[in-house]
């Protein structure tokens, strides 16, 4: 079941908004597809840069908004 949006943190989150995880340390990814209760996360490789990026799938409930 592919949703739109879904709470992170008591707040409603959609694609294109940025959540932070837990991986090695603590990340922040974009959100590429919500998908049920986790979403798609692209993440900026090592040191912040940007075409270097990478996909991670997380728990809803594993993110958090800072």
């Amino acid at each position: 079941m592919q949703n739109t949006e879904l709470k992170v943190d008591g707040q409603v989150v959609e694609v294109g908004d940025v959540v932070w995880f837990k991986d090695d340390y603590e990340t922040a990814g974009e959100i590429t597809k919500i998908n049920g209760n986790t979403l798609t996360l692209e993440v900026e490789g090592e040191g912040g840069v940007s075409w270097d990026t990478e996909t991670r799938v997380v728990k809803a409930s594993e993110c958090w908004i800072e």
